[in-house]
């Protein structure tokens, strides 16, 4: 007989599972009919749900923290233009609410979970017609001569911007991940297809044959996978897809390279920048955020190395650079030039010096091979071919090593210098002559004339193959580092760097006074021979002479009868010996103006003067006069002649303005002030009736004002050089009202250029008429576009710093 204590246990679990089954039934709901399984394709197996790559992850985060590198994806404005602004691109519309950089592949293979996000239509042709699409179930035969032409001649094949060829051998998981890597950063590109080629794997690519498939069917992606019959080698398989893909451009990618975000971007942004880019690779980071190349150097003897090997990213190694070639594991080319110089040569095998051998080639054609630093590009080297210290990988490059330099034996012994050579100089033999230039500041283009001017100079120089080197003596925001570099400029941070490198410069730059000053010594005894370029910017004796003769809003006297007052003052005087003691020191100086130049060569230095002023396109009128409002100051708030033009109009020329407009035209006028660096809050003529101050703008922004405002005046009392702002109006078709020293040595024509008048009440006579007359201001609007493409476009200064260099014999 059972014990009651039992007997009550066995009863108490029997209720405890009835209560259960009976919530279970009154919680259940009716489920929905089971949905038709999909037929999956055969012989394929799916493979697990995985994370992408962790390598690309953990960089991903170290850029993020890196000031130096991956600055596009931090809303710096100089990618802003290529990146692309709509929600939904030809590859994916997939936005993760946890952020891109952590976007799950379930979504991917997953059909079900894929089809709430799917895209739009199709735009710029990302796939091919369906009855015409090659299926991803079936191998592809090596290609003919005759199917290749047929294929290229199609008008029905999709125009693609990028095509990514990953030739893959045996390796399905590391493919899958950096196929992943490549989709979630496809949105960099207008449209990208991926062609993955089977370079005879012992087994079949089954998770990289899901993986496309499921891009292709969820997400429109055009993809194809090619298989070569046996194992030919990555030149073998390269070509052959290459040969099937239609982009644009061509990136050849390792299965052991991981992309992270901005990588596409840059890349793409590189041969905007640089006409004469024929191939561009990436920085390659590996383990511990270490570089593993920045960059390939060939030597005369056929040797290779990795520039910035095992070091940390670093000034030497974060700017755009020509380079002797860039590994195959991450590069695009041109798909017109790579099959011009017929690919990659088979005569190397499975691999190893292949990409050498194609940057030669592309070179010999007349382009150059361009590092981007700002594509972050992790490789996790050795998994394709071994490790450094294998012997199947020194063999192979030890016999490849030979054939390339056989091939390449004239270029090699002409244009490539020794092994002896030192690492930096070696890195840098691309480039015909170098420069060292030395500046207050890193040039803001956004800020002041000066700047941009700088920025023009330096596109002529390195089209005209020098190698930049920039030293700021005072350094303000890195953006605007991360910018120079952007454009091929090395930005040196530390003095004792710069003198530690030596003298390797064919010639050097310094602008303005002050630096030239405090900087004349230190370059005379680093380099002794080495000619000096003064470039004035402007004349500082003649801007502080007249900054201090026009007190009580007068207009300060004549060039003759400045100069004589300012040798009648000890401290002008002093000013005037120093800047002519410093034009002496150097070899060639620079101005802006003909009066400029007209002074100096009063005081007769010896020394050779020329005319290098500011530059500036014609933008055309956009918008014509009806529907324009206000008028429009622009300058930097800490250049004092800029403060003293805004007093002086808003105190004695506006209320005049004023008291002639109607009632209807006052409600419609505004004076609009756009400046950077006001650092006196206070300033009491910002704070009036009718003025309206903006601060520093973005080019958008200010571009934008110039759209919309009639009139633009520039009421300066005081300064030196020729003044960007005028300039810069009248690229926009936008006329001047300025004073006789504003428009000194633009070569401005009153009342048809623009209009110059230096009393109150002339001056705002002068700013109604083309206000009020539409006609008028068509005339002054033609006329002033006509006048800066004559004397302020690229060509003109690229000719005028060409004869510069040729008279220093640096040509």
């Amino acid at each position: 007989m059972r014990s009651p204590t039992r007997l009550y246990s066995y009863l108490f679990c029997a209720l405890l599972a009835f209560s259960g089954l009976f919530s279970f039934l009154l919680n259940i709901e009716p489920q929905p009919e089971p949905e038709k399984p999909q037929e999956k394709p055969a012989n394929s197996v799916r493979p697990p749900p995985f994370q992408p790559a962790p390598q690309a992850e953990a960089l991903w985060r170290h850029v993020s923290l890196t000031p130096d590198l991956g600055c596009c994806l931090k809303g710096w404005p100089a990618f802003s233009g290529v990146m692309p602004t709509r929600a939904c691109t030809n590859l994916t519309c997939v936005i993760s609410e946890r952020g891109p950089f952590s976007l799950d592949t379930l979504a991917l293979v997953e059909p079900k979970a894929a089809k709430a996000m799917r895209c739009a239509p199709a735009q710029g042709g990302q796939r091919r017609p369906r009855a015409k699409q090659q299926s991803l179930g079936n191998s592809t035969s090596a290609p003919s001569a005759a199917a290749a032409d047929a294929d290229a001649g199609d008008s029905s094949l999709p125009d693609i911007q990028v095509s990514v060829v990953m030739p893959v051998y045996n390796n399905d998981l590391l493919a899958r991940q950096a196929l992943v890597e490549v989709f979630r950063t496809s949105r960099e590109a207008d449209s990208l297809e991926l062609v993955v080629v089977d370079d005879g794997s012992r087994k079949r690519l089954a998770g990289v044959e899901c993986l496309l498939q499921d891009l292709e069917a969820n997400f429109g992606t055009r993809c194809l996978l090619l298989r070569m019959p046996s194992n030919k080698g990555f030149g073998a398989a390269v070509n052959y897809g290459v040969l099937k893909s239609v982009g644009a451009f061509v990136v050849i990618l390792n299965t052991d390279a991981f992309v992270i975000h901005g990588w596409l971007s840059a890349m793409l942004r590189t041969f905007e920048l640089r006409p004469d880019a024929g191939l561009v690779g990436p920085l390659f980071i590996g383990s511990n955020n270490q570089i593993t190349e920045a960059g390939g150097i060939v030597y005369s003897d056929g040797s290779a190395a990795n520039y910035g090997r095992f070091f940390w990213p670093h000034e030497n190694y974060t700017y755009l650079r020509r380079v002797d070639y860039v590994s195959a594991a991450c590069v695009m080319a041109r798909r017109s030039l790579f099959s011009y110089v017929s690919g990659l040569d088979l005569s190397y095998g499975r691999g190893y010096y292949e990409d050498t051998d194609l940057a030669m080639a592309v070179r010999a054609h007349g382009y150059h091979v361009y590092m981007q630093p700002l594509a972050v590009v992790y490789h996790q080297e050795g998994s394709t071919l071994g490790t450094d210290e294998s012997e199947e990988k020194q063999a192979l490059m030890t016999a490849n090593r030979r054939i390339f330099y056989s091939k390449w034996l004239p270029q090699l012994s002409s244009q490539h210098v020794p092994p002896s050579t030192s690492i930096h100089r070696a890195a840098t033999q691309r480039y015909k002559h170098h420069i060292l230039w030395v500046d207050d500041m890193i040039p803001e283009p956004d800020g002041d004339s000066g700047s941009v001017r700088m920025y023009h100079l330096w596109h002529v120089l390195l089209s005209e193959g020098f190698h930049i080197t920039f030293f700021p003596n005072m350094f303000r925001y890195m953006h605007y580092a991360l910018m120079a570099r952007t454009h091929g400029v090395h930005i040196v941070l530390n003095r004792t760097s710069l003198v530690q490198r030596g003298c390797p410069y064919d010639v050097i730059g310094v602008s303005r006074k002050p630096v030239f000053a405090a900087w004349q010594r230190l370059l005379h005894v680093l380099c002794p021979k080495v000619p000096i370029i003064f470039d004035t910017v402007d004349l500082a004796f003649i801007r502080e002479g007249r900054l201090a003769l026009s007190n009580n809003y007068t207009m300060p006297p004549s060039i003759d009868s400045l100069i004589a007052t300012i040798q009648a003052y000890p401290q002008l005087k002093q000013l005037l010996d120093t800047e002519l003691q410093l034009v002496r020191k150097s070899s060639v100086s620079l101005v802006v103006s003909d009066s400029e130049k007209e002074v100096l060569d009063r005081f007769k230095t010896g020394v050779p003067v020329h005319i290098v002023s500011n530059i500036y396109e014609p933008q055309g009128q956009w918008f014509k006069c009806e529907g324009r409002r206000g008028v429009l100051f622009v300058g930097n708030m800490a250049h004092e002649p800029n403060r003293q033009a805004i007093t002086f109009f808003v105190d004695s020329i506006l209320p005049l303005i004023l008291k002639m407009l109607t009632p209807e035209e006052i409600k419609a006028f505004t004076f609009h002030v756009v400046g950077a660096n006001l650092f006196d809050k206070d300033f009491p003529a910002l704070h009036k009736r009718h003025v309206s101050y903006y601060g520093h703008v973005s080019d958008e922004q200010l571009r934008a004002l110039y759209l919309r405002t009639r009139l633009v005046v520039a009421p300066l009392l005081a300064g030196a050089g020729v003044k960007g702002k005028i300039s810069q109006a009248m690229s926009f078709g936008v006329p001047v009202v300025a004073t006789s020293v504003a428009v000194e040595g633009m070569h401005l024509n009153n009342g048809t250029d623009c209009l110059i008048a230096d009393k109150p009440a002339l001056f705002a006579a002068a700013v109604l008429e083309p206000y009020r007359s539409c006609p008028k201001w068509q005339e002054l609007s033609e006329h002033g576009l006509h006048h800066v493409a004559t004397y302020f476009s690229k060509q003109s200064a690229k000719a005028s710093l060409l004869q510069v260099l040729s008279t220093l014999g640096v040509t």
